[in-house]
């Protein structure tokens, strides 16, 4: 490092021309940043701050590392970090949008640095500064991959080239949040989800949506019917019918039983069920496989925990019928 103090703080070039000096980073290459490090700075930091107002967002900010080792995960964590500090300090809503930290003040947010987005950015520019440098030493040392190395940020690419770009980029994702923008595709769902956009009749009560999904071990597409019709029954049972409307009011339940079974087959009526309720294709048929793959899962289970083969069960079970 105090080589790189020489080099970088040097007035003047080899060949006598004026050079402009580079101001020493605040965080040496070499200093490692951790989670832990940020934790504790939050915790210090809450322990001095008196109230809302007692917070220093400098104090916040500054605690981001720049020209140190560190990697993405960590970047994200600190920033997870960060804002569960804020929650709890400014005592705001669990579910506060993420854009309402990092968008600028005069757009409505916190103007809170997002680690994860500034980081990569700022090692990114700094390592063009040093390309740019007139000190020709200096600009062969940029080049060389160990030094590159020290610049770069593992797992990152930064799609930030400057702050004006990131401004407008979480200026945009608070205005989705709040404005109802992200609402906009709603209306393009089926006519089946009509009450996505008409919520009249759930407000008053008029119908309540049950849907029952289960995993059967039943193997013949007449027991996987049974199982779906029982559970319709279930649902108009009288009693749970008027257990339903002391809560939503005097209007019936509409019920969709949803059958699966072990192998990962689904029943025909579900389905139809599934593709009226707009479900493409290629997401029933990965349900299916992530039914069989539950299976299997839960017969190794089995199997290690009593030393009976779910196989053999089942063999057996046909056997003696």
């Amino acid at each position: 490092m105090e080589y790189w103090k020489r080099v970088l703080g040097r007035e003047s070039d080899p060949d006598g021309r004026p050079v402009k000096p580079l101001r020493e980073p605040a965080v040496e290459i070499e200093e490692p940043i951790s989670l832990a490090e940020c934790k504790k700075a939050l915790r210090d930091l809450k322990q001095t701050a008196s109230g809302p107002d007692g917070v220093s967002w400098s104090s916040v900010k500054s605690l981001g590392p720049v020209n140190g080792r560190v990697h993405q995960y960590t970047l994200r964590e600190c920033d997870k970090c960060v804002r569960r500090f804020l929650r709890e300090v400014l005592h705001l809503p669990h579910d506060t949008p993420v854009s309402a930290f990092h968008a600028c003040a005069k757009d409505g947010g916190l103007d809170i640095d997002c680690f994860e987005s500034l980081v990569p950015m700022y090692k990114w520019q700094k390592l063009v500064s040093l390309e740019e440098v007139p000190d020709n030493l200096v600009r062969d040392l940029s080049q060389l991959p160990a030094i590159r190395k020290r610049f770069q940020l593992k797992g990152a690419q930064t799609s930030f080239n400057n702050r004006a770009e990131y401004r407008m980029f979480w200026k945009n994702k608070l205005l989705d949040n709040l404005d109802g923008f992200g609402l906009g595709e709603a209306a393009d769902v089926p006519q089946v989800h009509s009450w996505v956009t008409d919520g009249s009749s759930l407000l008053t009560g008029e119908i309540v949506w049950i849907a029952d999904v289960t995993i059967c071990a039943d193997r013949g597409a007449g027991p996987m019917a049974l199982a779906r019709d029982n559970k319709i029954k279930y649902y108009t049972d009288e009693d749970l019918a008027t257990e339903v409307a002391k809560v939503a009011g005097p209007g019936a339940q509409s019920v969709v039983g949803l059958v699966w079974n072990w192998r990962g087959c689904c029943e025909k009526k579900t389905d139809e069920w599934l593709k009226k309720m707009g479900v493409p294709i290629e997401s029933r048929r990965l349900a299916s496989v992530r039914v069989l793959e539950g299976s299997v899962w839960c017969a190794e289970v089995f199997r290690k925990r009593t030393g009976i083969n779910f196989a053999q069960v089942g063999g057996r079970n046909r056997s003696d019928a």
